[in-house]
């Protein structure tokens, strides 16, 4: 009776699905449309995670975005960093032998948006909150 069972729920769900993509009339030749950004731009959001556990003092990914960040126009731009900024347990006390490194992780990332007058938002995660640690 279980195999019976088990056969007739594969089947149902297995003939529910669907390799085939369906798109709305009007937006099927989507990928042939010629888009001009410009025109059409709202607004730009950069979105970047795990930026901490990079220990470079020159990350491609950072460098990356401040470019990106001098040719952007701030009234219509933001950047969100989206948690893990310090690796491995958030910032140290001072006076702690790796609080100079966790300063030299976020003066990178603080350097990549230096003078970048759009929004700009840090927001912590589980590694910055010393992973979920007492003193986090």
């Amino acid at each position: 009776m279980r195999t019976l069972y088990f056969t007739l729920i594969t089947v149902v769900l297995w003939s529910c699905s669907s390799s085939k993509l369906y798109y709305n009339k009007a937006e099927r030749d989507w990928l042939n449309q010629q888009i001009d950004a410009q025109n059409n731009l709202v607004y730009s959001l950069y979105l970047l995670g795990d930026v901490g556990d990079d220990t470079a003092l020159s990350s491609p990914v950072l460098s990356s975005l401040k470019n990106k960040l001098t040719q952007a126009d701030p009234t219509n731009s933001g950047v969100v960093f989206l948690g893990d900024n310090l690796y491995p347990k958030g910032l140290h006390k001072r006076g702690h032998e790796m609080r100079e490194e966790d300063e030299l992780r976020l003066d990178v990332q603080l350097d990549a948006v230096q003078g970048f007058k759009g929004e700009i938002l840090f927001i912590p995660g589980n590694h910055d909150w010393q992973s979920g640690g007492v003193h986090g």
